[in-house]
């Protein structure tokens, strides 16, 4: 499990309440200005969390080894393909989660 102080935990963390306020939003009103960014970050955000906590650095899009930068994290078509993937060839994690819960 992954300690609650821990940077790795702050990142998810911080990646669940951009989630809940985008999709808290869209909840009170669909219509809002912008609702489609309200849509992306809360779906990019959520299965960052997801595809994250169970197999860990895989949300990001691999590091080119010649030019190290800020991870970047993948979008979201790109982690759905990756746990459709993980589906298919029945990769599991864990039944202890990995993360404390905020």
């Amino acid at each position: 499990m992954i300690s609650a102080d821990t940077a790795d935990a702050t990142l998810f963390s911080n990646r669940a309440r951009v989630y809940a306020r985008c999709a808290f939003a869209l909840k009170a009103d669909p219509n809002v200005a912008g609702a489609e960014s309200l849509f992306d970050a809360a779906l990019s955000n959520g299965l960052a969390v997801v595809v994250g906590s169970s197999w860990r650095g895989e949300e990001f899009y691999p590091q080119k080894p010649n030019r190290p930068s800020k991870p970047r994290v993948r979008s979201a078509g790109d982690m759905l393909t990756l746990l459709a993937t993980k589906a298919t060839d029945k990769e599991t994690t864990s039944a202890e989660p990995k993360l404390a819960s905020p």
